[in-house]
């Protein structure tokens, strides 16, 4: 990154959720993060299965090229392996051996903005529960956990 002069910090004024600190956050809020927090002009989040599917692919794909550090390797492999049927138990599986269910949920809940429903000071999946604005970071999280419970 210093020599390509990325920015590894940077303040999103017009939407501060859309901000990150290091590189990390920044290859987050480009994908699944900033897909499951900014609200964009519909107050709600857009986060949809294709949104799903891209973010999750690229993201499990860039974790192969820094193994692999072949990006065309890296992508046909992946795409080879996608079973008929069942992509998502697939991408879901790779994705939480690259993120941690946890490390995800916590990104999560630092940046929306949502009532402390049962009042215990803490934001829970019981708080995102049935929240319009949230509805698809919901459903997204569903999806995860119901994948690692499997594991």
């Amino acid at each position: 990154d210093s020599k390509k002069r990325v920015d590894n910090s940077w303040k999103n004024m017009g939407a501060p959720d859309l901000s990150w600190e290091s590189k990390e956050e920044r290859k987050d809020i480009t994908g699944w993060l900033g897909d499951a927090v900014y609200t964009g002009d519909e107050n709600e989040v857009s986060f949809g299965n294709d949104d799903f599917i891209a973010d999750l692919d690229a993201d499990n794909i860039s974790y192969r090229i820094l193994k692999d550090s072949n990006m065309l390797t890296s992508m046909c492999q992946y795409y080879q392996g996608l079973p008929q049927g069942d992509e998502d138990t697939y991408r879901i599986t790779e994705f939480l051996e690259n993120n941690s269910y946890e490390n995800i949920e916590k990104a999560i809940f630092e940046r929306i903005k949502v009532s402390d429903i049962n009042g215990d000071q803490k934001l829970t999946m019981e708080d995102l529960k049935g929240n319009e604005v949230y509805e698809d970071t919901y459903l997204f999280l569903e999806k995860l956990k119901e994948v690692e419970g499997k594991k």
